[in-house]
């Protein structure tokens, strides 16, 4: 077919005619090696080639077999990690409250007063350990007690061990003497009583330990008779940062205090706590000759306690509630000025005069 430019002159055209071949239709492999040319020509550089060519060699290499394993084992942590922190729990969080105690007109007046202070609390999620096993029984799905209390007393006689570890019964109905009380809030260990030594605290957490599986207890904890416990700072500290059990393992909290007995922290004697397979761990797996031992060179009760805990071969999370005002005590200010001085520096092994 013959064009014509319109700037040409017709009369000359025959002189001045332009022939155009028609376009030719290029086949599918054609196009294909001329995209192919076209993109190898217009690398910059062979290093783009290098890279490209990497690409698919990873794209097309068989994956090794370790690498699901891997990802399935990334995948199902992440997955764990999230039901801790975003975990809804089915059930509120149990906390059993050891106070201890002693007979006679002090250990009464005491006894009193601290019920007197959960009374005006009129809060139903305080009660009584035996209030709390009668709900834990009825209807266990509907119980509304989530921390409950107990008073704690040597009630075995002279003839009995400071520290339970026998196969006698962990606890009686009365006082060696034969006397009792009958506001149901009191737990008779089958021990001597006594104001030193760890054996009443160690045997109260042998007997906690016992019931915490049965009646859903996530915490146990021993409180001093002198300390006063908030009951609204401690349902909401409970409720806001203990998580149930078995995420709550290995847990351990106080008022912190560092022991140079056994380099770690423990939590000082007017309030401490821990989870309840840290209480089945010191009075059911260490035997009375361990905790003998142990406690062997170390004078105070709580740290004997911190070091009963930290023997345990898993790592314990403790929470330090030095910064926590949960409970005033009366004694704990003194002791805190009487040993500021030492618990910063080994005063004993640099001067031991």
């Amino acid at each position: 077919m013959n064009y014509i430019f319109p700037h040409q002159n017709e009369k000359t055209k025959s002189s001045n005619h332009i022939k155009i071949a028609p376009k030719r239709r290029q086949t599918p492999n054609a196009a294909r090696r001329g995209y192919v040319a076209r993109l190898f020509f217009s690398m910059p550089s062979y290093a783009n080639m290098v890279v490209v060519l990497g690409f698919i060699a990873i794209a097309t290499a068989p994956i090794p077999k370790a690498v699901p394993r891997l990802l399935r084992q990334v995948q199902i942590a992440m997955k764990a990690d999230e039901s801790i922190i975003s975990f809804e729990s089915p059930r509120p969080t149990t906390f059993l409250l050891g106070i201890f105690s002693e007979s006679g007109e002090k250990g009464a007046l005491r006894r009193k007063r601290i019920r007197r202070a959960f009374q005006m609390a009129n809060d139903p999620r305080f009660c009584s350990l035996e209030e709390y096993m009668d709900q834990s029984e009825e209807s266990p799905n509907e119980k509304v007690c989530q921390v409950s209390y107990t008073f704690i007393i040597g009630g075995g006689g002279d003839h009995r061990p400071l520290d339970h570890d026998d196969n006698e019964p962990l606890v009686v109905d009365t006082n060696y003497d034969g006397a009792t009380e009958y506001d149901g809030d009191y737990t008779y260990l089958n021990i001597q009583e006594t104001e030193d030594g760890f054996g009443k605290s160690s045997s109260w957490l042998k007997y906690a330990a016992s019931i915490t599986e049965e009646y859903r207890i996530d915490y146990v904890s021993k409180v001093d008779l002198n300390t006063d416990l908030s009951p609204q700072l401690l349902i909401q500290f409970i409720n806001s940062e203990l998580p149930i059990a078995p995420f709550n393992r290995y847990t351990y909290g106080g008022y912190g205090q560092l022991s140079y007995a056994f380099d770690a922290v423990y939590g000082t004697g007017a309030f401490y706590f821990m989870s309840s397979d840290l209480a089945y761990y010191i009075g059911h797996v260490l035997s009375g000759m361990d905790r003998l031992r142990l406690s062997s060179g170390i004078g105070k009760e709580d740290e004997i306690m911190g070091s009963f805990i930290h023997v345990n071969s898993n790592p314990i999370k403790f929470m330090d509630l030095s910064n926590i005002q949960l409970w005033d005590h009366s004694k704990m200010k003194k002791v805190v000025v009487l040993n500021a001085s030492k618990n910063f520096m080994p005063w004993k092994s640099i001067c031991p005069l």
